[in-house]
């Protein structure tokens, strides 16, 4: 069995072109998951600057910082529970 010289261009450009949107795809999901990444770290320092805004406002105050249900910081003092 062999190939012709256009069948085995052809072939060659198809694989070629598909290494290069293979390529094209894997950077733009990296690209996209590194700045979800950013985004999400933006948004933690935002939260943790807030917090330290509230709790220099109003001290006394039961202030609670969350990500989602985890509680990241909280301003009340710890229970003893009996």
């Amino acid at each position: 069995m062999t190939i012709e010289d256009g069948t085995a261009v052809v072939l060659a450009y198809v694989l070629v072109s598909m290494g290069v949107i293979i390529t094209f795809l894997l950077a733009a999901f990296v690209i996209g998951w590194f700045i979800g990444r950013l985004r999400q770290r933006r948004r933690e320092q935002r939260g943790e600057v807030t917090y330290r805004a509230a709790m220099a406002r109003w001290p006394a105050a039961p202030i609670t910082l969350r990500q989602g249900a985890r509680v990241v910081h909280d301003s009340r003092r710890p229970r003893i529970v009996r």
